[in-house]
């Protein structure tokens, strides 16, 4: 079954609607792939309807049987079937969007982060831009600083070896303005994000960056809305990355400070996660989910036919009780489509 991960209803799509750059995951073996790649691993079946001038008439037809009482029948069987919450919901004419995000790593490179401090600053990092390379739809920049401040990737899609070559330890003072200028400029220049989510490790206490925090905050609420920055100052408190967030939890989406860079990579790994799933279609069963194109060449009845069929001949026997149930929702549907077709 497709569905949305983060509210357990079923995906309402048909192959024609979902988005290439859309993550389908297999529950089975928690594959993910895009739903380009699916296609392109199956090139023997079709995606597409045979009949692309009825396309738009069967969806709405498919769409008013789910919404007048079909949906609610097969959430409560896929329920009781797959032994998993499954949330019934109406069918909307609002298309499938990919939502872009803009993730902002800060790595201190200074002289006090030389040794273990720094690979780990460095594998967490990239632990994260091996988790975005599952999704086409982010894109990464890194920013090194110590005295000074380096972009040593912009804006780019995330490559976990590429980034790995490119992240490299400097040594030097420690000051907390420029790098800030440099996420103020690339906010500034890459603006066609719906959000932007910066992350920020540094081991030291330096000055408060005043200049560019004011910047930050100046900027217009539509983009300071999507702005959320998670800080860790390693296993010490730093009393200005303390008032650096206090600042920006006024003025952002979201801002918290952590001292252990191992909860700043699991929690970052949890956000990546969670900004996945809003992306994906989730599937308990490929299978049947691709069966759902048989909609359009059957037609109502005989996938009303095929469903009873072909699933309910899986049924184990604990739950053949439910067969009794099914008979009377099947001449309920009957009636829903006498009525449809009207």
């Amino acid at each position: 079954m497709l569905k949305w991960p983060l509210n357990q209803s079923p995906s309402l799509f048909t192959c024609q609607e979902i988005l290439d750059g859309c993550m389908i995951i297999t529950l089975e073996t928690n594959l993910k792939r895009t739903w380009k790649d699916v296609k392109k691993a199956h090139l023997n079946w079709n995606f597409q309807n045979l009949f692309q001038e009825s396309n738009n008439q069967n969806i709405n037809k498919w769409k008013n049987v789910w919404n007048r009482g079909l949906g609610k029948l097969i959430c409560q069987h896929l329920e009781k079937q797959l032994n998993h919450q499954v949330i019934f919901s109406q069918k909307q004419e609002i298309p499938i969007q990919v939502s872009n995000f803009h993730y902002i790593l800060i790595l201190d490179d200074s002289g006090s982060m030389k040794g273990d401090k720094w690979s780990q600053a460095k594998d967490g990092a990239l632990n994260c831009i091996k988790q975005l390379e599952n999704t086409d739809s982010a894109k990464v920049s890194v920013i090194i600083f110590n005295s000074n401040a380096r972009i040593v990737a912009e804006c780019q899609k995330p490559n976990f070896q590429e980034m790995n070559n490119k992240i490299v330890y400097s040594g030097g003072g420690i000051c907390f303005e420029p790098p800030f200028k440099l996420v103020l400029e690339l906010i500034e220049k890459y603006h066609d994000f719906n959000k932007i989510q910066i992350l920020f490790y540094t081991d030291g206490e330096a000055s408060y960056p005043q200049n560019a925090v004011d910047k930050l905050c100046s900027l217009s609420y539509n983009i300071r809305r999507l702005i959320s920055i998670i800080a860790c100052s390693g296993e010490k408190y730093s009393q200005q990355l303390a008032l650096l967030i206090e600042k920006f939890k006024q003025y952002i989406q979201s801002a918290e400070l952590k001292n252990s860079v191992g909860r700043l990579i699991y929690q970052v790994n949890g956000i990546i996660n969670y900004k996945i799933q809003q992306q994906s279609l989730s599937q308990k069963s490929l299978p049947f989910f691709l069966n759902f194109r048989y909609l359009n060449y059957l037609g109502f009845q005989g996938f009303i036919q095929y469903f009873c069929i072909k699933q309910f001949t899986r049924i184990n026997l604990k739950i053949q009780k439910f067969l009794i149930k099914l008979k009377i929702c099947v001449k309920r549907v009957k009636t829903y489509l006498f009525i449809l077709s009207q």
